[in-house]
Formats: structure tokens, sequence, C-alpha cells
């Protein structure tokens, strides 16, 4: 609650965890998806062979911070990195970190919706088991998540 009014989050993101599929993705399909853990609790992910996103493309219209060259790999924002996210990160995002979030900013419910995961079945020509695979995965681990806290914390199923 904040200034005496209720809020709602309807499109609040989480930070999946990087061994996310070597936890939950269906045995069957686990030779066809490699995570990495990258910076600040985010991952790498190679789904047959192929990168999770067109990341790489994407580099030269990302921001540049100071002191670094051009040819650098850079977030595309700064936010993970920013010094008031330091309780999430030092929690891998976890769903006590995402109430701590949400308490600070007076957000009593949220619908919680996946970030490296929208990118992840976005792509054409994907065989259906393993897009259906991964999207269970990922809904298994989420609802683990809100049981945390359910009356708060609602999710977006992918």
């Amino acid at each position: 609650m904040k200034d005496g009014m209720r809020f709602v989050d309807c499109d609040m993101h989480v930070m999946e965890p990087a061994d996310i599929f070597d936890r939950y993705l269906d045995p069957k399909f686990k030779d066809r998806v490699i995570s990495a853990p990258g910076r600040a609790g985010g991952a790498s992910v190679v789904i047959d062979g192929f990168s999770r996103s067109g990341d790489d493309d994407l580099q030269q219209y990302r921001k540049r911070s100071k002191n670094v060259s051009s040819n650098q790999r850079q977030p595309l924002s700064g936010s993970r990195s920013a010094p008031y996210l330091g309780f999430a990160i030092e929690r891998n995002y976890d769903p006590v970190a995402q109430v701590m979030g949400m308490e600070m900013e007076g957000v009593d419910i949220a619908v919680l919706f996946p970030t490296m995961g929208l990118g992840l079945i976005a792509r054409n020509g994907m065989d259906p088991l393993l897009s259906n695979a991964l999207g269970q995965a990922y809904n298994n681990w989420i609802a683990g998540c809100c049981s945390y806290s359910p009356d708060r914390l609602k999710f977006a199923a992918m």
C-alpha cells in the first residue's frame, strides 16, 4: 500500500536462474539446451545450437558505458548493475527479493512475467515439443516462486 492506495503491478518481470533448465526441463530435452551463468544472475542459453536471441546483433544499439571500448559487450540497460538492486542480486533474484522490491515500491500484488524466457520460444521452426517443454520448465519454476507469497505473487504462464 502506498499513500493509502493498494497497487497491483500487472507487468513485473523476474530474473530466471541460470540453472532453471538443469533443474526443471524434462530430461529428454536436456541435451538440446545448454545454460551457462552470466553476469548479475543472468544466463546464456543455447537451444539446438542457436543463441536464445539475436543478442550479438543488438550490441550496436546498446548504450556505451564510459571507459568501455565500442567492441566490448554492453548490457541493454545499466539497471541490473544499479546500486539499489544489490539486495536482489545477492539473493539471486529469489522470491524473497521479489517481495522485498515490492515492499520498497509499495506494490501489493504483482503479476510476474519472464525476462529471459520471453525470447526462448520466439523462433520460427522451433520443435513444438521442445517449445512446450521450455514453457513447462519455466511454469513449474515460477509456480514454486509464487508459492512463497501466493496472495501477493501471481504469474503469467509461458
